[in-house]
């Protein structure tokens, strides 16, 4: 704001006030986004670490199995027979019937349904599973992948997504003016890790 000096018709001074729009500095501005955004790629490699850390620890308690993340169940006789035709015999089998990693180990194998009789007869709802192809698909790399890859795939895949959704987290907590720190509240959500240990697609559905 500033005052203005002024002369009516009759030659008398009149005096008043206008506001005066300023710019905001631009170089002012872009430093202050700097090191938030370095602080929440920081937090998003945290989150990272924390998903490699769960992986490598369930992995290295069983052996290096990585069939103990896709959760084929002991009573589901007739995918137990699908698992073991394409990972092998010495699967790890999850109590009861299993959890929801078999199926986009499944899906994965086929992404696009091209071989329906070999891997989506074995879904339990064909069409539902249909859309919740993002998972397998980016984990099968299209279906460029085979049985052996897999496995690891879809494990890295969930990592990253992780880490990935640590950081943007902790973007959104930045942009609202909380500190970048509140990232690792995704990391650390224990539904996520839940999730990320039998090859769920939560982490990388609520990443992106």
């Amino acid at each position: 704001m500033c005052v203005v000096f002024a002369t009516d018709e009759g030659g008398a001074v009149v005096i008043g006030r206008s506001r005066v729009a300023t710019k905001p500095d631009r170089k002012s501005t872009a430093g202050h986004a700097g090191p938030r955004q370095g602080a929440s790629i920081a937090v998003g490699l945290i989150g990272l670490v924390i998903g490699a850390a769960v992986a490598l620890n369930i992995l290295a308690a069983y052996d290096w199995d990585t069939s103990v993340f896709i959760k084929f169940g002991a009573r589901d006789t007739a995918r137990q027979a699908y698992a073991e035709r394409w990972l092998g015999p010495d699967i790890e089998l999850a109590p009861n019937m299993g959890h929801d990693g078999k199926f986009f180990f499944m899906q994965a194998m086929d992404p696009f349904y091209l071989e329906p009789d070999e891997h989506s007869a074995y879904l339990d709802r064909p069409t539902y599973r249909a859309r919740r192809m993002l998972y397998p698909t980016v984990a099968s790399m299209g279906g460029l992948l085979g049985a052996g890859e897999i496995p690891w795939s879809l494990i890295v895949v969930n990592v990253l997504g992780l880490g990935i959704g640590t950081y943007f987290t902790s973007r959104l907590a930045g942009a609202l003016g909380g500190s970048a720190w509140l990232g690792l509240a995704f990391a650390l959500y224990l539904w996520l890790v839940f999730e990320m240990a039998v090859n769920g697609s939560w982490a990388i559905a609520t990443a992106g």
